[in-house]
C-alpha cells in the first residue's frame, strides 16, 4: 500500500515536511490504512508519536504496516478528531494528511479540539487538503463530491477562518506544487498557462492541494517528550483488542 503512494509520499517528504521540525509529542489525526505520516516522523525526528483514526480497522492496518517495518508509533488509538480523548495542552505538534477535507462539516469542532490538545507554543501541519475558488468548488461539490461520502472542498479563506476562530494566532495556507499530483498532460497544460498568467491566479481557479500550517504562538523548537499524554482510555480499548 505504501508503494502505491510512493510518488506522493516522496513529494511530501522533499517539498513539505522537510521544512518543519516535527520533534516532541506528536499526534497524527486520520492516519488511514497506511499511517505514512507517522512513519516519516518516527524515522526522521526524535518524537513521541501517537497515531489515531476514527476507524478501528484503519488503525489496525497502519499499526500492522509500521510494526512490519520496525518503526511503529509509540501508541495507536481509535479517536474522533471532533472529540479527542487527550488532556489539554499535551502535544507539541498535531499533524495529518488529506484528512481535514473529510471532516469539513465539523471543521470548527475539529479545530477547537486541536487547539485544546496542543501546548502553548504548539503547531499544526496538515498536508494534501483540497481547496478551490467558490464557484469551482461549488460545481465540483455538486457534480462529483456529493456522490462520494465524506469528501469535501473549501476555499482558502474558509480554511483559515476555522483555525483563527479556534484561537490560533497564525494560519498559513500554502498551495502545493501541482506537479506532485497531476498527470503529465495536466502538468504540461498548467505550466503553459502559467507562462502568461500569474501562478496564484491560475491555481485559485483550479482545484488544488494545500498545506495548512497553524500556530498557537511564535513557533520554537519543541521540548522533551513526555509519556503522560492522554486520558485513561486504554482499558476500554483493550477490551476491544486494539
Amino acid at each position: 500500500m505504501l508503494v502505491e503512494k510512493w510518488q506522493y509520499i516522496l513529494y511530501q517528504m522533499n517539498h513539505v515536511i522537510s521544512k518543519y521540525d516535527l520533534g516532541g509529542n506528536v499526534l497524527e489525526i486520520g492516519c488511514g490504512r497506511r499511517g505514512w505520516f507517522s512513519l516519516i516522523v518516527k524515522t526522521y525526528f526524535d518524537s513521541f508519536v501517537i497515531t489515531t483514526d476514527v476507524s478501528k480497522q484503519k488503525v489496525h492496518k497502519a499499526k500492522e504496516i509500521a510494526q512490519a517495518l520496525g518503526i511503529a508509533s509509540d501508541d495507536y488509538v481509535v479517536a474522533d478528531a471532533a472529540s479527542l480523548p487527550f488532556v489539554k495542552g499535551v502535544f507539541h505538534k498535531v499533524i495529518g494528511n488529506a484528512v481535514l477535507h473529510h471532516v469539513l462539516k465539523n471543521i470548527e469542532m475539529v479545530a477547537e479540539e486541536i487547539f485544546r490538545a496542543t501546548k502553548e507554543d504548539g503547531m499544526g501541519l496538515f498536508t494534501g487538503e483540497i481547496v478551490a475558488s467558490r464557484p469551482i468548488g461549488w460545481l465540483w461539490k455538486n457534480l462529483v463530491l456529493n456522490k462520494i461520502p465524506g469528501e469535501g472542498i473549501a476555499t482558502k479563506d474558509s480554511w483559515k477562518k476555522a483555525f483563527y476562530k479556534a484561537g490560533f494566532t497564525n494560519v498559513d495556507i500554502i498551495r502545493e506544487n501541482r506537479s506532485g499530483y497531476s498527470s503529465e498532460i495536466l502538468r504540461d497544460l498548467y505550466y503553459k498557462i502559467t507562462r502568461y498568467f500569474p501562478e496564484e491566479i491560475v491555481t485559485s481557479l483550479l482545484i488544488t492541494s494545500i498545506t495548512i500550517v497553524f500556530n498557537k504562538a511564535t513557533y520554537g523548537r519543541a521540548g522533551e517528550p513526555t509519556h503522560a499524554y492522554y486520558k485513561v482510555i486504554r482499558e476500554q480499548q483493550a477490551k476491544e483488542n486494539l
